[in-house]
């Protein structure tokens, strides 16, 4: 008997040492994962102030000749010559290719279709009509004029840039769902402080500017794009996109929209968020929420593996899952369903849930009553008139147009 509560008596330590050992390994482990995602998110904040500062520089660079110095944005991309002469706006919404010169000289026209052959693949380039004499005439009729007045309206045109910028920041803080309400409130208050740092900076810029104008007329010709343009685009990554469609039960309509949306097909994309790639994932929220939930795995993916338009689309696909079969499964009707998602994937479930809580409150568990007493319209009427963010309203109408074009593209193809 003695032997035997011996024996007790040194295994029962023996349980106690080892859980102790365990509560403390426990404890190094959720430290150092702590102190790993601290270290990522200095990294991710230096790289956003980073982008921001040269966003800015660049603009301050623009401002000496451009009295409206347009830079790239969801909406379209703006490429320069060297010399900041020349800018070509390609905009896949509209569908839409414009060549903006300050340049008179004959040379203006020859820099301009060199930018455009730079920019788009050969068989396009044939179906555009950018021969140097046709350019040259055609930038020679189109000389819009530049007033003190359209100098002052710019100013509204780069505060809303800023703004914009800032409400994409403010949206991407929203939705990540592993900061506290304390830490969104600090986070989204340090958004509004450098928000209104940078319209200052931007002050400053035009008040230098002005005082040496050298502003110029802006000769414009703008073409239509060919009508496969955006189908050469999506074809290299089609094959990704369907199989995560199948994979991850989303319609492949919607991950083609929310990926023009994103970056117009751009697979290197990135954004001050910061975001990458095709679906512009944000590593540290939407990323992070696929790792642990989907792929089992503590580590949020880096901005290299982001850039492979196959992992991208794996990301971007199952994080929509996880928003529309998790965080928004309650909601009934698969349209209105579809509509939160499109917001959360912008904004988070908790702001779609302040668009219906009386009370502005993140609690989606608590709107899905209102949510489900109403039709599809009226859910989607909600979200344009009551979401946090203009930012978000946009990105919604944007994305739900798009999603019935390729609805539309994709029966045609037959895909």
């Amino acid at each position: 008997m003695r032997i035997i509560l011996i024996i007790l008596i040194t295994a029962l330590s023996n349980q106690v040492t080892a859980s102790d050992s365990f509560e403390e390994f426990k404890k190094q482990y959720q430290s150092q994962k702590q102190q790993f995602l601290d270290v990522r998110q200095t990294e991710y904040q230096k790289f956003r102030k980073s982008y921001l500062d040269e966003y800015d520089k660049f603009r301050a660079s623009l401002l000496k000749n451009w009295a409206i110095p347009v830079q790239s944005s969801t909406e379209a991309e703006v490429i320069y010559t060297d010399d900041q002469q020349t800018r070509l706006i390609l905009n896949e919404a509209d569908q839409t290719l414009t060549i903006e010169t300050l340049s008179d000289n004959s040379g203006a026209a020859l820099t301009a279709a060199r930018l455009v052959e730079d920019r788009l693949a050969a068989d396009l380039m044939g179906q555009i009509d950018l021969s140097s004499d046709v350019l040259q005439q055609q930038l020679a009729t189109q000389i819009p004029e530049i007033t003190p007045q359209s100098i002052e309206d710019s100013r509204q045109q780069l505060v809303q840039q800023i703004s914009e910028q800032s409400e994409k920041m403010m949206s991407a803080v929203d939705a990540n769902a592993r900061l506290s309400e304390e830490q969104k409130r600090q986070r989204l208050a340090e958004v509004k402080q450098e928000t209104q740092a940078r319209v200052e900076v931007l002050d400053q810029q035009l008040q230098t500017a002005r005082k040496d104008p050298r502003y110029k007329n802006i000769r414009s010709y703008q073409v239509k794009l060919p009508g496969n343009y955006l189908y050469r685009k999506i074809s290299p990554f089609i094959g990704h996109y369907q199989q995560a469609a199948e994979e991850s039960n989303n319609d492949l309509a919607l991950l083609l929209a929310i990926s023009h949306a994103e970056s117009s097909f751009n697979p290197k994309a990135k954004s001050h968020i910061p975001a990458f790639g095709l679906m512009q994932i944000v590593p540290n929220s939407a990323g992070l929420d696929v790792a642990t939930k989907i792929l089992k795995k503590e580590q949020a993916p880096s901005a290299s593996e982001l850039y492979q338009p196959e992992t991208n689309i794996l990301y971007g696909s199952s994080y929509l899952s996880i928003l529309s079969e998790r965080y928004l499964k309650k909601i009934e009707d698969p349209v209105s369903r579809k509509y939160c998602t499109i917001a959360a994937y912008n904004t988070g479930a908790g702001n779609v849930a302040r668009a219906f809580n009386a009370d502005r409150s993140r609690n989606i568990g608590k709107a899905v009553p209102l949510i489900n007493s109403m039709s599809s319209d009226e859910v989607y009427i909600r979200l344009i008139s009551n979401l946090p963010y203009d930012e978000t309203k946009k990105y919604l109408k944007k994305v739900k147009k798009l999603n019935d074009q390729y609805l539309t593209e994709l029966e045609s193809m037959k895909l």
